[in-house]
């Protein structure tokens, strides 16, 4: 497993994919397969949330997890790094104005 968590199989249980006709879309290279299996777990699967969550947390490489492409997580957590970035400036500046001058802050 390469230090990563093992699938919770409860919610897997519960995914489209487990049982689709076709389950080799979410590993294919073919972009009709990848956009077929992608448009699927949006559309049907009842757990894609807790797939794509997976994914994130593991940072799984390659095929398609909780309706998103390997791209579009890579993206989203580099959106996320850049979001939690900005706001740890936010809270430092924010500490800053606000000491000397009596101001309680919280958070």
């Amino acid at each position: 497993m390469h230090g990563r968590p093992p699938i919770d199989g409860v919610w897997l249980q519960s995914a489209t994919c487990a049982s689709h006709p076709h389950p080799e879309w979410w590993h294919s290279h073919d972009p009709r397969e990848i956009d077929a299996a992608v448009a699927h777990c949006r559309n049907h699967c009842l757990v894609a949330e807790d797939c794509l969550a997976f994914a994130l947390a593991t940072g799984v490489k390659g095929s398609v997890w909780g309706g998103t492409t390997q791209h579009e997580r890579t993206q989203m957590l580099h959106r996320n790094d850049r979001l939690l970035a900005r706001g740890r400036r936010f809270r430092r500046a924010s500490r800053r104005s606000t000491k000397g001058s009596g101001n309680v802050t919280t958070g």
